[in-house]
């Protein structure tokens, strides 16, 4: 294998295969289930989510007992990813290790930190937050 097969590697829509959204599934993943986000598990009940010191638990520690279930699904979270390549300005960047996929970035731009703060966060709380941070800092048009 040549030094610029190991290169991170820019790739469009076109060429971002099954194979490699099911292996970005998986990273994503790994990624988000440590600190600081801990996205590793959620609770069926209520919705709180936890990181990898709960995974393997079966049963959520709150008063519903509820089941626990991966907070980012392959087959889900492929979907995700795919939706996001989709965008036509959407540009992803992967860093292989051989055949593995072992870092990724991707993005894109919004229109307005309103339309980036509905599209990625889900709670109106956090949406007024970051529309309120990028505001401070003087973002209030294309980002």
């Amino acid at each position: 294998m040549s030094v610029t097969e190991n290169r991170i590697q820019r790739v469009d829509q076109n060429t971002l295969t099954s194979n490699k959204t099911g292996q970005l599934a998986e990273l994503y993943a790994q990624v988000f289930a440590g600190e600081p986000w801990n996205e590793c598990v959620q609770c069926t009940g209520c919705d709180r989510y936890f990181g990898k010191d709960m995974e393997g638990e079966a049963i959520c520690p709150c008063e519903k007992t509820m089941p626990l279930t991966q907070f980012y699904p392959k087959d889900s979270t492929s979907e995700y990813i795919q939706g996001e390549g989709a965008r036509d300005d959407s540009v992803f960047y992967l860093k292989p290790n051989g055949d593995e996929i072992v870092g990724f970035s991707w993005g894109y731009k919004y229109k307005t930190p309103e339309e980036f703060a509905k599209g990625k966060y889900k709670t109106s709380f956090m949406q007024n937050a970051i529309k309120a941070l990028l505001n401070l800092q003087g973002v209030n048009g294309e980002l």
